[in-house]
């Protein structure tokens, strides 16, 4: 019995491979993120290779020159010989460690409450968050300068941070809290209560 239903069965022919039409669309993504990188990093590209250019002797005015005479290394061999670059790096350290450090407690502190609880405002704080990260750090920056002046003026606090070492303070603590808030939210989510 079993023979003549197997002898019954009818092969059924296996459907064409269908491969899919590969349009020319496929390209707008990529050559539009590649022309936007290409972009965004031809000024420092522009830099790095003028800074191998040789500076005519011809005064101080000819620093900032659009010819480029190839090529030399003496402004990097000299890079800590300028005191205005050394000065800058110095308060740049001065500001980033401590700065790091204060924004990496408060955004574990904000990071725990958004991951853990539920209150009200917690999606107007999510949005807040999220605005901080997506605004451009330009438009960031002269909006906290903008801040400072406007209390430096006006001292509607009863006190005010002069514009200086505190202010850049506290603006990359400003800056930086929300970046380190979404990264320990988005770690305690997938985490168990109990830990």
């Amino acid at each position: 019995m079993s023979t003549a239903v197997l002898d019954d069965v009818v092969a059924i022919p296996e459907a064409p491979i269908r491969t899919p039409r590969k349009r020319w669309t496929r390209f707008i993504l990529p050559v539009f993120t590649i022309a936007m990188i290409l972009y965004l990093a031809f000024p420092v590209l522009v830099m790095i290779v003028y800074s191998f250019n040789i500076i005519p002797n011809t005064g101080e005015s000819e620093r900032q020159t659009t010819d480029f005479h190839c090529c030399t290394v003496v402004h990097w061999q000299e890079i800590l010989k300028v005191p205005e670059l050394n000065h800058a790096l110095l308060i740049s350290l001065s500001v980033a460690f401590p700065a790091a450090l204060v924004a990496t407690a408060l955004g574990t502190f904000v990071g725990l409450v958004l991951g853990r609880y539920r209150f009200r405002g917690r999606a107007l704080t999510n949005f807040v968050i999220f605005l901080a990260i997506a605004v451009p750090e330009i438009v960031l920056g002269s909006a906290l300068l903008a801040l400072f002046v406007q209390i430096g003026s006006s001292k509607p606090l009863g006190f005010y941070i002069p514009l200086g070492y505190w202010s850049i303070f506290v603006s990359h603590i400003a800056f930086s809290i929300a970046f380190v808030a979404i990264t320990v939210r988005a770690r305690l989510q997938g985490l168990d209560n109990s830990l």
